[in-house]
């Protein structure tokens, strides 16, 4: 999660989600009520931000979206809002929502968390061009973490159709995973992306870390997703031969 805002009652909140983050444990659901009783009434735009995070944390993708987006609204100018805003989607890997309110408020790009959660995000979905957008008018973090899309670009032949294709079927992709993990009420402790490099030659690679997950759910979670994958009509050889890994956290 982004920095917490200085205040009691939200900082509380922050700090609950911050552990479910870390242990994958969820929050007790009458714990979870009396929470959004107090996010309730918080002053705006703190209160969306808080509501955002919180069903977030209960998979409820819409409540946390709309809360989100009355954040970003009335919390423009408190930077603390829209990270914890963002944070709460990436949490929850709805990445196209935030390449998509990125681009509805462009002030997203004016702070340094938001703007790298916009980058990353638009990675994850292989919006090329609004990565070079950002990459190219804004300053990045500059950490060794940071995703060239200029590689992407080149994996994909700068084809310009194969590059929509491709974004196109990564928004299915996560898509079809946010169900899932909404469905099996799992959580996510991490997510790798990139491009690896064998004596195959290059593909791309996606590696979701589970917390608390036995063998057969994450087998279960796989072979879902993979079905679910399966029914993009994604012919190009880059395209088929991205890897979709699920795993258990260690």
């Amino acid at each position: 999660m982004a920095p917490r805002v200085p205040n009691l009652v939200d900082s509380e909140i922050y700090d609950l989600l911050n552990e479910s983050l870390n242990t994958g444990e969820s929050i007790p659901e009458f714990q979870f009520k009396g929470l959004i009783r107090k996010a309730e009434k918080l002053p705006v735009p703190h209160r969306y931000a808080c509501l955002s995070a919180l069903y977030a944390h209960v998979f409820d993708y819409d409540r946390a979206i709309e809360n989100a987006v009355n954040s970003i609204k009335f919390g423009h100018d408190e930077q603390s809002c829209i990270d914890n805003a963002l944070s709460a989607l990436s949490n929850n890997k709805l990445f196209s929502d935030i390449v998509r309110l990125s681009k509805e408020f462009p002030i997203l790009l004016n702070y340094n968390n938001s703007r790298n959660e916009s980058y990353d995000a638009a990675i994850y979905t292989l919006d090329l061009e609004y990565c070079e957008y950002i990459a190219n008018n804004f300053q990045l973090r500059n950490d060794g973490s940071l995703y060239d899309y200029e590689a992407f670009r080149c994996h994909l032949d700068n084809d310009q159709n194969l590059i929509q294709k491709a974004c196109e079927y990564m928004n299915y992709v996560f898509e079809g995973l946010t169900v899932l993990l909404k469905k099996s009420s799992m959580r996510t402790r991490s997510l790798c992306f990139g491009l690896i490099t064998d004596p195959m030659g290059e593909y791309m690679e996606i590696n979701v870390a589970l917390h608390n997950a036995s063998v057969e759910q994450v087998v279960d979670l796989e072979f879902d997703w993979h079905e679910h994958i399966s029914k993009f009509d994604a012919s190009a050889p880059q395209l088929c031969n991205i890897s979709f890994v699920v795993e258990v956290s260690e």
